[in-house]
C-alpha cells in the first residue's frame, strides 16, 4: 500500500482528503494520491453511498454513514431546499457520522469543495486539526448569505489554513472574498500522464470499431451530465446542419437525458446521436477518447454558475483529441484558442456546426492540435508535477514532514 511505513519507521503524517457525498474524482484525486511519494500518507474519507469503487481512488479508503433520515428528506426537492434553510448543514444527508472519531490522529483535514458541509465539521473539529481546502467556484460571492448556512461558509473561509484553487478563476474568486494571498495556492487537478495518453493504431482501431465508426466518419465526443448548462442542446442542434458522416457520442447522463432524446427524433438526427449513459470513468478513454476525431464542451454559463476546470477537457487533451469549448469560465485556462482546439460562443448552433464542419474537414489541423493538446496537458496538468507544488507548500507553512 503507497504511503505505508516499514516496521519501526517514522510515521507519516495523514493527510486525509474529504470527500464525503461526492463522486471520486480521479484527476483531483490523484494529486493527492501522489502525495505518498512526499512523505504523507494520504487517505479518503468518503460516504457509504457514493458509487465509486474503493480500488480507483489510488489510495486508502474509508467510508462513513450519512444520517438515514436526511437521506430520506434530500430526495424530495421541495423538503430538501426547507432543510437547507433551517439545517446546519447544508442537507442532513451530508452530514458524515462519527466524522469526529475518524479523523483523530489526522495531521491534515482537506475537504473538497468550500460550500459543501464537510468543509464546516473540518474547522470545527476540536481539537483543532489543520484544515486545507480544495476550491473550485469561479464566481466570487456565489452563496447565499441570507441563509443560516452563510455562517458556516464563512466560518471556514476565516479558519482554514490553506486553500487549494483548482483554477486560476478560482483564485482569483478566493481573492474578491478576501482571503490573502498568502492563504491560497493555485495548483491545477492533475493526470497519470502514462495512463492518460494517445492511443496505438491498434488501440484507435478497436476503440472506433467499437463505435461502428466507417472510414471517413468524424467522430465527436461529448463526456460530462447531461444538464441544461453543459449545452447538450446546443450540439443537439446544430446536428441537422452537419454532414451526414459526423456522429455525436454523448457520454453521461442527468435529469435532461429523456429530452435530449425526444429532441434528437423530432430534429431528425438519432441515426447519428448516440446516448451512452453513465461509463465508468476508467472506460471512457479506451470506448471513446481513444476512437474521437474531436472532443466538445459547449457549456453555457448561468448566474449561479459557470464552467470549472474542464478535467475532461485535460484528459481528452492528454488523448490528443483536439477540442472545441465555449470561451466561458475557467475553460480559456486550458484551451489554447488557435493552437489545441477553437474556442467558441455558447448556445450557438450555426457557429458550433460551422466549427465542427471546419475541423471535420481537416484531418491535418486535427492531428495538429491534437499534438499540441498532448504537449500542454503535459506542461499544466502532471500529477507528479502538481503534488511536489502541493508538498512544498504544505512544508513551508508546517502542515508536511520535516
Amino acid at each position: 500500500m503507497r504511503g505505508a511505513g516499514s516496521a519501526g519507521a517514522v510515521a507519516r503524517p495523514r493527510f486525509t482528503v474529504i470527500r464525503g457525498t461526492y463522486q471520486a474524482n480521479l484527476p483531483e484525486l490523484t494529486v493527492y494520491s501522489q502525495l505518498a511519494d512526499h512523505g504523507f500518507a494520504p487517505e479518503l474519507l468518503g460516504a457509504r453511498r457514493t458509487a465509486y469503487r474503493d480500488e480507483e481512488v489510488g489510495m486508502p479508503v474509508r467510508r462513513l454513514a450519512t444520517p438515514a433520515v436526511g437521506g430520506r428528506l434530500s430526495q424530495n426537492l421541495a423538503i430538501g431546499f426547507l432543510v437547507g434553510q433551517v439545517s446546519p448543514y447544508r442537507y442532513l444527508a451530508e452530514y458524515l457520522r462519527g466524522f469526529d472519531r475518524a479523523v483523530r490522529g489526522s495531521a491534515v483535514l482537506c475537504p473538497v469543495d468550500l460550500g459543501h458541509p464537510t468543509s464546516y465539521q473540518a474547522v470545527a473539529h476540536r481539537p483543532e486539526i489543520p484544515v486545507v481546502v480544495q476550491c473550485w467556484d469561479n464566481i466570487p460571492f456565489n452563496w447565499p448569505f441570507h441563509r443560516p448556512l452563510a455562517e458556516h461558509y464563512q466560518a471556514v473561509l476565516d479558519k482554514a489554513r490553506l486553500f487549494l484553487p483548482f483554477s486560476k478563476m478560482a483564485d482569483w474568486a478566493l481573492a474578491r472574498e478576501g482571503v490573502a494571498a498568502e492563504r491560497r495556492v493555485q495548483i491545477y487537478c492533475g493526470l497519470d500522464l502514462e495512463r492518460h495518453r494517445p492511443p496505438t493504431p491498434e488501440e484507435r482501431r478497436r476503440a472506433r470499431e467499437g463505435l461502428g465508426a466507417k472510414e471517413g466518419d468524424c467522430v465527436v465526443v461529448f463526456v460530462g451530465r447531461l444538464v441544461y448548462g453543459k449545452g447538450i442542446f446546443t450540439l443537439l442542434e446544430a446536428m441537422p446542419g452537419m454532414d451526414p458522416s459526423v456522429r455525436l457520442e454523448l457520454v453521461g447522463d442527468g435529469p435532461e437525458r429523456s429530452r435530449a432524446e425526444t429532441l434528437a427524433r423530432r430534429l431528425g438526427v438519432s441515426s447519428r446521436v448516440r446516448l451512452h449513459g453513465r461509463v465508468p470513468h476508467g472506460e471512457v478513454q479506451r470506448r471513446f477518447l481513444w476512437g474521437a476525431d474531436l472532443f466538445v464542451m459547449p457549456s453555457i454559463p448561468t448566474p449561479q454558475w459557470r464552467e470549472q476546470l474542464p478535467q475532461t477537457v485535460v484528459e481528452a487533451m492528454a488523448a490528443g483529441v483536439p477540442v472545441l469549448a465555449s470561451r466561458t469560465g475557467s475553460i480559456p485556462e486550458v484551451v489554447d484558442d488557435g493552437v489545441t482546439g477553437s474556442l467558441l460562443p455558447p448556445d450557438l448552433p450555426e457557429e458550433w456546426a460551422g466549427a465542427i464542419l471546419r475541423m471535420a474537414g481537416d484531418a491535418a489541423l486535427r492531428e495538429r492540435m491534437g499534438r499540441a493538446g498532448r504537449e500542454r496537458a503535459m506542461r499544466s496538468h502532471d500529477a507528479r508535477v502538481s503534488a511536489a507544488l502541493l508538498s512544498e507548500a504544505l512544508r513551508q507553512r508546517g502542515l508536511g514532514p520535516a
